[in-house]
């Protein structure tokens, strides 16, 4: 039984908002006794619900949690693809490097060594960076 309780007031030209949820499962005790003088049918088919809706949750918050370590191992996988390709085009710079200054294109092939080199030192300047920051 989720009971809201929304409050707004104005403090000068901010507004404050404060809501307050009681999510219990069952109602309150003098709520029971109420109920149960109604119809004494009540307080089992409560006491049910209530069976039910916990079991509802539990069964939420496990798939919560598989989602959770699917998502991890997502993103490992394309933390690993990531290095690997970026792997590759360093590998592919570095042979285009060799191959220009190979057939006396000595400036083209400095200048790709260069973006190679620079390509590396970024890769790993931004990994190192995304590692050292705290998660949002």
């Amino acid at each position: 039984m989720a009971n809201r309780q929304r409050k707004v007031s104005k403090k000068g030209s901010n507004f404050e908002a404060v809501e307050s949820v009681n999510d219990h499962l069952l109602p309150s005790a003098k709520e029971l006794k109420e109920l149960k003088e109604i119809d004494e049918s009540l307080i089992p088919f409560l006491m049910e619900r209530a069976e039910i809706e916990q079991n509802k949750r539990h069964q939420q918050n496990d798939e919560m949690v598989m989602l959770n370590k699917r998502e991890q191992g997502f993103v490992h996988y394309i933390r690993y693809l990531a290095l690997l390709l970026g792997f590759f085009i360093i590998a592919g710079s570095m042979f285009m490097s060799y191959m220009l200054i190979i057939n006396n294109h000595v400036i083209a092939g400095s200048i790709f060594t260069g973006i190679g080199l620079l390509y590396v030192a970024y890769l790993f300047v931004s990994v190192a960076n995304k590692n050292a920051s705290p998660p949002k």
